[in-house]
């Protein structure tokens, strides 16, 4: 069963142990290929999952200011962080760094942006333990069988991680505190994430 870590240095050993190897003290040892894989399968699962979009990492009807650089207050930044935007008049995509709108091609917006729906990507340990917990078992699913391959341990995995994603879905759904039958925003949320429609939600997670 994995254990809810605490950072980073946790998570990997919980997924070091899924396979039965031995904990680790640190994450920089450059010769040790299990412990780079590990950190390279959660990180990649970390961004997957904050991608989706939630509760806690999920920013709505922002105005972001351009950015005061040599060509003076033209051009709004867009850090890596920011894994999803939207924005009521735009097509924003990521360039250079900055936002790039498609239909007028052009990266300057004086006046800043008024974002519609902003997702940005939080460090592991600043995640809520039901998503680390998730994001763990999952790498540890992804992380077996690409290099062990053990099909009996990927169906206990398996059962993990379909608790952990309830507990996942559930935390986010009471702590949110979401309103599904008048939210349009929250549903189309929901079904980017794969998260069932309201009718299919279990009572409890409404009361």
């Amino acid at each position: 069963m994995i254990i809810t870590p605490q950072n980073e240095l946790d998570a990997v050993n919980e997924i070091l142990s899924a396979i039965g190897s031995s904990p680790v003290s640190s994450l920089e040892d450059e010769n040790n290929v299990d412990v780079i894989n590990a950190k390279r399968i959660l990180k990649g699962v970390s961004k997957e999952i904050q991608a989706r979009g939630w509760f806690f990492n999920t920013l709505g009807m922002i105005h972001l200011d351009p950015e005061d650089n040599r060509y003076g207050k033209l051009n709004v930044p867009c850090p890596n962080s920011y894994l999803r935007f939207e924005a009521p008049t735009y097509k924003l995509i990521r360039r250079d760094g900055y936002f790039f709108d498609v239909y007028s091609q052009t990266n300057i917006f004086p006046e800043g942006l008024d974002i519609k729906i902003l997702v940005k990507e939080l460090p592991f340990n600043e995640l809520p333990e039901q998503f680390r917990k998730y994001i763990t078992v999952r790498s540890s699913r992804i992380f077996q069988m690409r290099y062990l391959g053990d099909d009996g341990l990927d169906l206990h995995l398996q059962t993990e991680e379909t608790a952990a994603y309830a507990d996942v879905v559930d935390y986010d759904l009471t702590t949110g505190d979401y309103n599904v039958f008048e939210d349009g925003d929250f549903i189309q949320i929901a079904r980017h994430r794969g998260v069932p429609y309201a009718p299919y939600f279990p009572e409890h997670w409404f009361i």
